[in-house]
């Protein structure tokens, strides 16, 4: 019982760290650069962190599986092509993921429709940032736009129209492979009490 409790405030204490690293990188930005909560990431952690608060699997596991197959790879993508790196920015891509990882890490299997919640966390906040901000400056993986191949013949609406499906079957194989792990984890904590049983 006392572990519980220990993991519960551990988990509690992480979501509020999730929400202090948040505000801590807006309050670093300039007034230019607050349409970064725009960004998916931003979303995917205040989903992980109110999900841990709310003791709500669901939301938890949607903002894992975001990071997981998006947020993540996106991140190290930006950082091998821009070359810049920020302590709050490291915080905003791992922390919320790890987090998550360790909330998730005791079920069998990831909620019913744990991909298509991952998926909204990308499209919604893509959608507002395309009404709403300048394109340029949209980094919800627009970065890819000032690629390393400038002589690659595709407009930019059509790079975000590839992003639409590409981004779901990234989803779709984060959420394949956590379900794997899970699974062999659940397994793996099932033999030693059937043995005991036996």
């Amino acid at each position: 019982m006392r572990k519980r409790l220990s993991s519960h405030f551990g988990m509690r204490l992480l979501a509020i760290l999730i929400f202090v690293c948040l505000i801590a990188d807006l309050r670093l930005k300039n007034a230019a650069d607050l349409q970064q909560v725009l960004w998916s990431c931003y979303w995917g952690a205040i989903v992980i962190a109110s999900g841990i608060l709310a003791a709500s699997e669901r939301l938890v596991a949607w903002g894992t599986v975001f990071f997981a197959g998006l947020g993540v790879p996106a991140w190290l993508l930006g950082l091998v092509l821009d070359f810049h790196l920020e302590v709050t920015s490291v915080l905003i891509h791992t922390l919320p993921f790890v987090a998550g990882l360790i909330y998730i890490r005791k079920m069998s299997a990831l909620p019913a429709h744990s991909a298509l919640g991952a998926w909204s966390l990308y499209i919604v906040p893509f959608i507002f940032s395309w009404k709403l901000t300048n394109p340029d400056a949209m980094i919800n993986l627009s970065h890819w736009n000032r690629s390393a191949v400038p002589s690659l013949p595709i407009h930019v609406w059509q790079f975000y129209l590839l992003l639409i499906p590409i981004s779901f079957l990234t989803i779709l194989l984060a959420v394949w492979f956590i379900n794997r792990w899970l699974a062999r984890r659940a397994a793996a904590h099932a033999r030693p009490v059937m043995a005991a049983g036996g």
